[in-house]
């Protein structure tokens, strides 16, 4: 399964470089793959990460830790999450 993520700061910008962790209903993290760091646009890609619940845990430079919604994925499947960091 995968997941592609949007990361924004409060004003809308992207959050180059933000941290992900992709993370089960409990906070634990999912697979060997669930990290990634965003690209300048804010955005990244999480591939392998094994189906089921998840939301990311982001954290940004000068920024709260931040989480996303929690979603399902289905095996094989992909979906897409954003997160919104707040200082």
């Amino acid at each position: 399964a995968g997941v592609s993520v949007v990361v924004r700061e409060e004003s809308g910008a992207p959050a180059a470089h933000a941290m992900l962790l992709a993370i089960d209903e409990q906070g634990a993290p999912l697979g060997t793959r669930g990290l990634a760091f965003a690209d300048a646009e804010g955005r990244a890609f999480l591939a392998g990460l094994p189906a089921g619940k998840v939301r990311i845990a982001a954290r940004g430079r000068n920024h709260a830790p931040a989480l996303s919604e929690l979603r399902e994925v289905a095996p094989g499947g992909e979906t897409e999450l954003s997160v919104q960091l707040r200082h």
